[in-house]
């Protein structure tokens, strides 16, 4: 397996997700004491649930369908609520579902509005 060790907070997906889509993305991250632990998103979930190794987070219902969004995900926030531990990298991402991926990329601080070209929305997790 191939570990990416990004260290930028922000994660973006640029997707386009149909309507009734199920969709999860799985982050995996290293905290600062070295260890792996993975936190969850997916439509398919009714709650949260925090185990010591992984978290699980309902995706928001109202993400728009059939448009180009950046869906962006605060991952150092995201360990902090799941984990209380401070976030290092972000070693691997899945995306799974139905949907059209553009972009993966990641920012140092959170995306505006104005930084989007093409009439992208940003969509803030």
């Amino acid at each position: 397996m191939y570990i990416v060790g990004l260290t930028q907070r922000y994660l973006v997906l640029q997707v386009s997700i149909p309507a009734a889509a199920a969709i999860s993305v799985e982050v995996g991250v290293l905290d600062t004491n070295g260890t792996r632990r993975r936190v969850v998103m997916s439509s398919a979930f009714r709650g949260a649930v925090v185990h010591q190794l992984h978290a699980q987070v309902r995706k928001a219902a109202l993400i728009p369908c059939y448009v180009w969004l950046n869906w962006c995900f605060d991952v150092a926030a995201l360990v902090d609520a799941s984990f209380a531990t401070t976030f290092r990298t972000i070693d691997s991402i899945c995306l799974s579902g139905t949907c059209k991926l553009r972009r993966v990329f990641t920012m140092k601080e959170p995306p505006i509005p104005s930084d989007h070209p093409f009439g992208t929305t940003i969509y803030n997790v």
